[in-house]
């Protein structure tokens, strides 16, 4: 892992019985390249489904037959997840008629670069499921790369682990500066900031994709991030050293 680091360093020296206080930042700025990918294909009603007014006893039986193979299907891979699906009318209550159906299924999947070749079969395999009945759509939105909050607290961490070990080394420093007896008085960590272009979930409705640049404070790590490229994780603390 690298680091760039960036040192800042403000006096504040007070003049008083030979007694001194020193304040020192320091700025740690880790790039971040995300290793967790997140792929969440769904089956869904299609055009059929959606205006068909009833569904007789076999319809609705294959429907439920293809939700079991598709979710065994998903099973053989531990890294996806289906959801529970849904089956439900959709009802007029000025016509007082039943529209149509609507189906949702999501398969959650986090994987790593090296498990897209087992992802894609899966995928392959699920859609070919999905085509065998002529009531249901499979949707494979595009993949996208995360950064869990797991990977953000131990880079965190280990960039805390780099600065207290400079911040002690500063020590020894400070006091050969100022021919003075020192020690660190206090060293505050700020709240992290991560900087990176985030790209939110694609619509596959309206395939409609927007991104922007976002630096956020982060002061506990608690959600999954979806990024469409690299981020910047900025860890800063101040020192407080007191020289008599």
């Amino acid at each position: 892992m690298r680091f760039f680091v960036i040192i800042f360093i403000f006096f504040t020296i007070l003049w008083g019985r030979e007694e001194t206080l020193l304040v020192h930042e320091f700025s740690i700025s880790n790039p971040i390249t995300p290793s967790t990918l997140r792929l969440i294909p769904i089956i869904t009603e299609n055009v059929h489904l959606r205006n068909k007014g009833s569904l007789n006893a076999k319809e609705r039986e294959a429907i439920l037959e293809s939700f079991k193979e598709i979710s065994t299907l998903s099973a053989l891979n531990a890294l996806c997840k289906p959801k529970n699906p849904l089956l439900e009318p959709q009802y007029s209550v000025q016509e007082r008629k039943n529209m149509g159906y609507r189906v949702t299924m999501p398969i959650h999947c986090l994987f790593r670069e090296n498990d897209k070749t087992s992802i894609n079969r899966l995928m392959e395999e699920i859609e070919q499921n999905v085509s065998k009945n002529p009531l249901l759509e499979f949707q494979l939105p595009q993949t996208e790369y995360l950064l869990t909050h797991t990977e953000l607290n131990l880079l965190k961490e280990q960039a805390y682990s780099v600065i207290m070990t400079q911040a002690v080394a500063k020590v020894r420093e400070y006091s050969k500066i100022m021919d003075k007896r020192c020690y660190l008085k206090n060293l505050t960590f700020l709240p992290p900031i991560l900087r990176t272009s985030i790209e939110p979930a694609v619509s596959s409705k309206t395939n409609h994709i927007t991104s922007f640049f976002a630096e956020s404070r982060i002061l506990e790590y608690q959600a999954e991030i979806p990024l469409r490229g690299d981020a910047m994780q900025i860890i800063k603390a101040e020192a407080t050293y007191f020289c008599y």
